[in-house]
């Protein structure tokens, strides 16, 4: 196994795990927040806990998809060209350019949440904003790994 590939696996099972975590942080602030309300009480950081989760959430968890070509996508190209290394080589490489922008344009999106903190719980919002160029750089590494596996 390449050294690339032991990476990407390294970083897939601690995605999982953090998914996983995500996904328990959600349920429980979710319901937490449920019962409250059905109490005729307020809790207002489950509400920011669970957005920010679930944002974090989504960019690890399409990282991940990413890695297990799990994502979505039109295969009705594909599916009538016999020998579609090509076309997988392009695909990537479009993928990777998008990936590029996620954490170009992400990188900038989190500086801006230097100044900025939550509004229940003082969180500074780079902290969140960072989950875009995270995201970004895991699909480019799991995207760099295809693409190599596709070429050789």
């Amino acid at each position: 196994m390449s050294t690339l590939a032991t990476l990407t696996n390294f970083l897939e099972k601690i995605s999982n795990i953090i998914i996983g975590t995500l996904v328990a942080i959600i349920t429980t602030t979710v319901f937490i927040q449920v019962v409250y309300r059905i109490l005729g009480l307020s809790i207002p950081w489950t509400d920011e806990v669970a957005r920010f989760s679930f944002i974090w959430l989504v960019f690890i968890g399409a990282s991940v998809q990413v890695k297990n070509n799990a994502h979505f996508s039109v295969t009705i190209v594909k599916d009538r060209i016999k020998n579609h290394k090509y076309l997988d080589i392009f695909v990537y490489i479009a993928m990777l350019a998008l990936s590029f922008v996620l954490l170009i344009y992400g990188k900038e999106y989190m500086l801006m949440g230097l100044g900025r903190v939550s509004p229940v719980m003082h969180i500074r919002m780079i902290w969140i904003y960072a989950a875009i160029p995270v995201g970004g750089l895991l699909m480019i590494i799991y995207i760099v790994e295809k693409l190599l596996h596709s070429i050789i």
